[in-house]
């Protein structure tokens, strides 16, 4: 008997351990969500799995260390989410101490305490991601100079983000082949939404003689000038990169087109086509294989969303009005940790019978 209740007492012991555990994880499982819906630079994020007590007021904090001892620069959480424990906060280009951290790294640290609270924190230094995503990170509009017959004539104007001077911008073209894009930009009537394209890894060497500087100026703005516009049609990437004295690197891609934008053949209906150019009609006459090139805008280009009427817009205006998450970009959500319910449900039920067993014990335990 003796060594059952010793038994049992490590069961019990064993649960409270447990339910310790549980409690310690779940309180750990916070969640952030990284949100950049225009390219002025600035980045939002949606904290979740916080505790909050209802009523009280929150203040935030990002710094570029994470040392939470130096914070000085404290910021008022607006409308926290008390019951799910969410909070949502933006890291704005309008604030200049956010814009510093900004403009430095691409990494931060974000800590958030009771408003007052000098020692404790409910979120202390969690790292976030201040990258930029490649289709957020630079604005680039067509000129109405647009014109590859006039070389010295502006295509596109291009803005930067945290100030870059556009001495310190460059730029290069990176015509796409892959016939899945380009066939289906144009099956889209030249709209980019879906659309697989590059992420980061693709970006153009830094060695890659075909990077050129913006170095004109006009009204504030950089220009590409027609003289550099590839010579041959197509769909083509735009590759900007951008760093100087206190700005750290900053990398962005936009699509554009480059005079007519033609249907690419697949390999695997090369061979398909060709048996088609053998074959012959009733009449004797040859079937010449002759395909329709897709809605095309001939001539028009723009950067990345060209109607069938001829106007044109940039590849941001519809990308920009939306909060959809960039393709180019991983979502980072941090690691989850925590313990499924079927997991807790089976231990309830061990340390509910344990407890019975040893209340039990204890009845009986005069009885032999």
């Amino acid at each position: 008997m003796k060594i059952i209740k010793r038994m049992l007492i490590l069961l019990l012991m064993a649960c409270l351990a447990i339910g310790l555990l549980i409690g310690k994880v779940q309180a750990a499982e916070v969640k952030v969500e990284k949100s950049v819906t225009s390219t002025n630079g600035s980045i939002s994020f949606t904290i979740t799995g916080l505790t909050l007590d209802s009523g009280s007021n929150y203040e935030w904090a990002i710094e570029t260390n994470n040392n939470t001892d130096t914070i000085t620069n404290w910021y008022d959480v607006t409308a926290p989410d008390y019951q799910l424990g969410k909070v949502e906060i933006t890291v704005s280009i309008d604030n200049e101490k956010q814009l510093e951290v900004l403009k430095k790294s691409n990494i931060g640290y974000i800590s958030i305490r009771k408003k007052g609270e000098t020692t404790n924190k409910i979120l202390s230094a969690k790292q976030v991601d201040l990258e930029l995503p490649l289709m957020k990170a630079f604005t680039i509009t067509r000129s109405s100079f647009y014109n590859r017959n006039v070389p010295d004539n502006t295509a596109y104007e291009v803005n930067g983000p945290y100030g870059l001077e556009y001495s310190n911008i460059q730029f290069c073209f990176e015509k796409i082949t892959d016939a899945n894009v380009v066939n289906g930009y144009i099956d889209q009537d030249h709209d980019l939404s879906g659309l697989k394209l590059k992420g980061k890894s693709d970006i153009p060497a830094n060695s890659n003689t075909n990077w050129k500087s913006l170095e004109n100026i006009v009204t504030d703005q950089g220009v590409i000038k027609n003289k550099y516009l590839p010579l041959t049609d197509g769909l083509y990437y735009i590759w900007f990169k951008g760093s100087s004295a206190g700005v750290k690197t900053v990398y962005g891609q936009m699509v554009v087109e480059v005079g007519e934008v033609k249907r690419i053949e697949k390999e695997e209906d090369k061979g398909k086509n060709d048996t088609d150019k053998g074959n012959t009609n009733s009449d004797g006459n040859t079937n010449k294989g002759n395909t329709n090139s897709g809605n095309t805008n001939k001539g028009n280009t723009n950067s990345g969303n060209t109607n069938k009427s001829g106007s044109t817009n940039t590849n941001q205006q519809k990308s920009n009005t939306q909060t959809t998450k960039d393709p180019t970009v991983v979502q980072k959500t941090l690691p989850q940790t925590g313990i499924g319910i079927g997991i807790i449900f089976v231990i309830t039920l061990i340390c509910i019978f344990g407890i019975i067993g040893y209340v039990k014990l204890r009845y009986y335990k005069d009885i032999k």
